[in-house]
């Protein structure tokens, strides 16, 4: 299903749908009911209710010699977890990808706030026995209700799980830490399932203070029940900066085992450095921190930081940054990460210059060079990569990225993509 055909047919059904709608009513779509709520963007509306409606298109297309065997760095005995590159494969190849959302959110006022109902679509692979097709997925569909002080939201979404406030800010990040998606993790031997079916209540308790509550995963099946899980966090945003805290408890409605898992994140702004500190724990006994500061001085930015895991893993990075001219800044880093039980441990080495080609153009180069045991092996591969990023605006944004390592891979990526609202 195209994008412009599922945008038509699903605002031709609002019109049909919509009781007494007259052409005289196309007169006042932009004026009374969006404003008075305080809704701006791509808006439809009727005497009661504005539709605010967004998405986005992505594009990638990607070629070069670069699916064959896995690079050296694949952090010791996680193989798969490749950050470079693969080597080359028995010949060159390509691939392409196009993702997109669509979004609408129907807002009205209520004697209780405001009262919306939200569905967004996106892009889904199905498969059939010919292989795999573009399909269109449901991926939230909810409905809220809510003041200034409580939000009460049943239906499709996300969790209210944060796992913010753990982010390293060296420029390189940690090894442990990019495989979680830039942050602290927790052990697949107690997995939690969040978001999906949810009731969910958000509480403004002042003072820059949210207090989240929520039962969630409670989708179930032709012949299964929802397990459900509880999750509850604690939110603070003040002005010496922002801290989390998360609680997931799963299966609380049936007899399975009852894993859990929690999170706890704060960063400290201060006037000339920043101090993040995370730990994620779970019911297997797993832990995983990590500390990192950054400060500046001048035209330079210092900054280094650590992770630890029970399992006896330790990593580290840091790294320099300065801005030697207007528009011109240059980094210098490493990183190291020490698995339990590895034959040695693995390292990176980088330089990185950023420049502004013009007013929406910026390019990036980096070079640098892997250090790891792979399967016992100590090897060393070298890379180079350049991005041209341009952001012309109107939302739209595309790169190109070439880049290459000493196995004899090389990879072209470019990129475009729009969003609207």
């Amino acid at each position: 299903m195209k994008i412009k055909s599922l945008l038509l047919g699903s605002a031709a059904m609002l019109l049909v749908s919509t009781p007494a709608f007259s052409a005289e009513r196309l007169v006042d779509f932009g004026l009374g009911t969006c404003d008075a709520l305080g809704i701006s963007g791509l808006t439809l509306e009727s005497d009661d209710n504005c539709l605010a409606i967004s998405g986005g298109v992505d594009f990638e297309f990607i070629v070069g010699d670069y699916s064959g065997a896995p690079s050296p760095w694949v952090l010791n005995s996680m193989i798969g977890e490749a950050i470079s590159i693969d080597g080359p494969s028995v010949t060159p190849g390509s691939e392409s990808s196009v993702g997109w959302w669509l979004q609408f959110v129907a807002t009205a006022d209520s004697d209780f706030g405001a009262a919306k109902a939200w569905i967004k679509f996106e892009d889904a692979m199905v498969i059939t026995t010919g292989g795999t097709v573009d399909g269109v997925a449901v991926d939230e569909a909810a409905v809220s209700i809510g003041s200034e002080t409580l939000t009460l939201i049943f239906g499709k979404t996300g969790s209210v799980f944060n796992d913010g406030n753990d982010t390293p800010l060296n420029f390189l990040g940690l090894v442990n830490s990019e495989m979680v998606d830039a942050g602290v993790g927790f052990s697949t031997a107690a997995p939690v399932s969040t978001g999906g079916t949810v009731m969910q209540a958000v509480m403004a308790a002042g003072d820059g203070i949210t207090v989240m509550l929520g039962l969630e995963d409670l989708q179930s099946g032709t012949t299964t029940l929802a397990g459900g899980t509880l999750v509850g966090t604690l939110e603070v945003d003040q002005d010496w900066g922002s801290a989390n805290v998360s609680f997931a408890y799963d299966d609380v409605f049936d007899a399975a085992v009852n894993n859990w898992n929690m999170l706890a994140g704060v960063t400290l702004d201060m006037e000339m450095a920043t101090l993040v500190a995370a730990l994620a724990t779970d019911s297997a006994g797993y832990w995983n921190a990590l500390f990192s500061a950054s400060a500046e001085f001048d035209i330079f930015t210092l900054a280094g930081s650590s992770e630890f895991t029970s399992a006896g893993d330790v990593g580290f990075g840091g790294s320099i940054g300065a801005d030697v001219s207007e528009g011109v800044t240059i980094y210098l880093g490493a990183r190291y990460w020490d698995e339990a039980g590895a034959p040695i441990p693995a390292a990176q080495l980088a330089g990185q210059i950023m420049f502004d080609v013009s007013d929406n153009m910026t390019a990036t180069g980096e070079a640098g060079v892997y250090l790891d045991g792979y399967l016992g092996a100590g090897m060393t591969v070298s890379y180079v990569a350049g991005v041209l990023d341009w952001a012309p605006g109107g939302d739209f944004t595309a790169s190109i990225k070439a880049e290459a390592n000493s196995n004899g891979a090389y990879k072209l990526t470019t990129t475009a993509a729009k969003e609207f609202d």
